[in-house]
């Protein structure tokens, strides 16, 4: 089955680089989740979280 059927493909670009005011929605959610995942766990010592970018 592909994964591509009824959506699209990017074909290796950036969808982020130059993004539809969606795929910018998208982007604000996925960060502001990361950030409350963040916060949540900050304190523990799993390696997921202490290696956290900081960017």
């Amino acid at each position: 089955m592909e994964a591509t059927k009824v959506a699209f493909n990017t074909h290796g670009m950036n969808l982020f680089e130059s993004p539809s005011e969606k795929i910018a929605q998208l982007k604000s959610i996925i960060i502001d989740e990361a950030r409350l995942l963040l916060l949540k766990f900050q304190n523990e010592s799993c390696s997921y979280i202490k290696k956290w970018p900081s960017k």
